[in-house]
């Protein structure tokens, strides 16, 4: 029956898709959303989204695939890294296929961008596509959880242990001596904090488009409103609250556009009020903060025995121990946690996952594409005029996944290789522009 769902939430998505014609290389956002479904083979999944590298191959070779030296030597470091790591930890199979996943779909990233130009035109199919993901499959999110509570019974909307074939799961908790159970919208992923992060990126791309485009206000809003109500679903405590510092970042960046002054008062108040939550919950006790805004439901505290950062302390010194240089394997953390905890952190799994240097360059790789940008001087057309900047939005939406992966632990993740990708294929093909600029000008001066 899980499968009738994807194909609903699906069909739903590409209807849009039709409508306004943009190219099929984009459809690949839409399979991201089936993550937990595929085709089983000898322990490993091949997920929908890999069966559409034959479609990606295809294009690329069509458009013209090049390769550049400096992208071979990053992948081949990236390789190196995971094949290291597996030797030394004695090729664990959940850790070599982890790094096999992210190689695919590092592949995959490469080969989009190869087809895909990376102007303005693609950045709106791009941001559309995610979009109509949205829209179909936060339908049939929401209509499972309407249903779920309402009381009415459908095959494939709740399961009560695996969070396989079902888009609801059942929890269960010790809070105390009180046996507490939560029923959590996880949709077709096997995890409520990574079933957000395609409506984290739509709630940032529909948000933007309404406060600072203001183009297609019903559409939009509708984005908007199905995002928020399905991370509210998902009962996600971390997705809810990088739901509104990626909303505020989009008020910003209309301050910003508008009056500095405002800006940077809006700033400043901001960074006031996070200081000041940062010591409350220094001094109090997440949990008891939560139990009294009635949203605890016995879950841990952030510096509780299970609480998020309790975890991160305990497993870094775990990695410090026992394989600084290597790290212990990916997904293999929790099998030296005294209370068996992952990471539940991304970036912390890289360090823990491969080692200390190679995870801290990782790190710094993937949050590093945040801040690029062009040259000051590049940034302005020769009438004096500031280049458009159609690269933002997908910056906000980068900034919610990256906040959201420290979350979960989630090396992975195609919303973040692809998002990553993209970023760095934009400055490229605007460098590229601006070098051409530069030369046709000499050109004609000389």
């Amino acid at each position: 029956m899980i499968w009738i769902w994807a194909a609903i939430a699906t069909g739903i998505s590409l209807i849009g898709f039709y409508k306004q014609k943009i190219d099929p290389v984009h459809v690949i956002w839409i399979l991201f959303a089936i993550d937990c479904y595929g085709v089983h083979i000898g322990g490993a999944t091949i997920k929908l989204y890999m069966f559409f590298s034959v479609y990606l191959v295809y294009r690329a070779f069509r458009t013209g695939l090049k390769i550049y030296l400096n992208e071979l030597i990053m992948f081949f470091i990236i390789v190196l890294a995971f094949i290291l790591s597996d030797i030394v930890n004695d090729f664990i199979f959940a850790s070599v296929l982890q790094h096999i996943y992210f190689i695919i779909i590092l592949i995959e990233a490469f080969l989009y961008i190869k087809i895909i130009k990376a102007d303005k035109q693609d950045v709106e199919q791009i941001i559309y596509s995610v979009l109509y993901l949205v829209i179909g499959f936060g339908t049939v999110c929401l209509f499972a959880e309407i249903c779920f509570n309402m009381g009415i019974n459908i095959p494939g909307i709740v399961s009560t242990g695996s969070a396989i074939g079902a888009l609801i799961r059942k929890y269960s908790t010790m809070s105390g001596i009180e046996y507490i159970e939560t029923y959590r919208l996880h949709g077709f992923e096997s995890d409520p904090n990574s079933f957000n992060m395609p409506f984290l990126i739509g709630a940032a791309f529909s948000f933007y488009n309404l406060i600072i485009k203001k183009e297609r206000l019903v559409f939009n809003c509708a984005a908007l409103i199905i995002s928020v109500c399905c991370i509210i679903s998902s009962n996600s405590r971390g997705a809810q609250a990088v739901l509104l510092m990626t909303l505020f970042i989009v008020v910003l960046t209309d301050l910003r556009r508008r009056s500095m002054k405002a800006f940077i008062i809006t700033l400043a108040l901001f960074c006031c009020i996070g200081i000041i939550v940062i010591i409350a919950l220094y001094f109090v006790p997440a949990s008891l903060v939560l139990s009294q805004l009635g949203g605890d439901n016995g879950r841990s505290g952030l510096f509780d025995k299970y609480g998020r950062a309790s975890i991160w302390m305990e497993n870094l010194g775990i990695v410090l121990k026992e394989n600084p240089f290597f790290g212990v394997g990916s997904n293999q953390i929790r099998m030296y946690s005294s209370i068996s905890r992952a990471c539940h952190n991304t970036w912390l799994e890289w360090i823990c996952s491969i080692g200390i240097i190679q995870g801290l360059a990782m790190d710094a790789l993937f949050i590093g594409a945040l801040f690029t940008s062009l040259p000051r001087k590049e940034r302005y057309l020769t009438k004096g005029t500031k280049r458009e900047n159609f690269v933002q939005p997908v910056k906000i939406a980068y900034f919610a996944l990256l906040f959201m992966l420290g979350t979960v632990d989630y090396i992975a993740n195609t919303f973040l290789i692809f998002t990553f990708m993209v970023i760095k294929a934009i400055y490229k093909q605007e460098k590229n522009q601006i070098k051409s600029a530069d030369k046709k000008g000499a050109v004609q001066n000389g």
